[in-house]
């Protein structure tokens, strides 16, 4: 599966996250992937 077929299947429009440790490392970087996906990050 290339980048753009997964990136197209992870939407998350309408979708609220919660990612706790989203300041920095992993927890960032989830953070703005979930967002970059469409989901509302908390």
């Amino acid at each position: 599966m290339n980048q753009d077929t997964h990136t197209k299947s992870f939407r998350l429009d309408g979708k609220v996250a919660v990612v706790t440790g989203g300041g920095s490392g992993i927890g960032r970087a989830i953070a703005l992937r979930f967002a970059a996906n469409g989901a509302t990050v908390r």
